[in-house]
């Protein structure tokens, strides 16, 4: 019986925690083909965490984030200097630009209006080119 029992168990933590996340359920950011604007619009069906770092490395400092969860947009739980949004539209007068490709990194240009305020690094996997 109890052989049974951690069958049955092992079974449901399997079915429950051992699959992979669905890559149809993940939002990538969008360079427009145009002007080379970094979009991003927030859909609660598809997730997204999509940091912006100061230097191409994940261990360095978090600047800006762009996430579907509320925990990490309210209150700017991690500390980032440029903001934390759901959506770019929410960045009011700011824009991002790609300028580059590096590495497993996109460099990127912060604008204020008509102003580069700052540059950030993010990952090249959560960033998808318009065709």
């Amino acid at each position: 019986m109890k052989f049974i029992f951690i069958i049955l168990v092992t079974c449901v933590f399997a079915k429950c925690y051992g699959q992979a996340i669905n890559k149809t359920h993940i939002k990538k950011a969008t360079v427009a083909k145009s002007d080379s604007v970094i979009w991003l619009t927030a859909n609660i069906r598809l997730d997204h965490r999509i940091f912006g770092y100061n230097k191409p490395d994940t261990n360095s400092q978090k600047v800006i984030l762009f996430s579907v969860f509320t925990n990490d947009v309210e209150g700017n739980p991690y500390q980032c200097p440029l903001g934390v949004y759901y959506q770019t539209n929410d960045m009011h007068n700011r824009s991002i630009k790609f300028v580059s490709k590096q590495g497993h990194f996109i460099k990127a240009n912060v604008w204020d209006n008509d102003s580069i305020i700052s540059t950030v690094y993010f990952l090249r996997q959560w960033i998808k080119f318009e065709k």
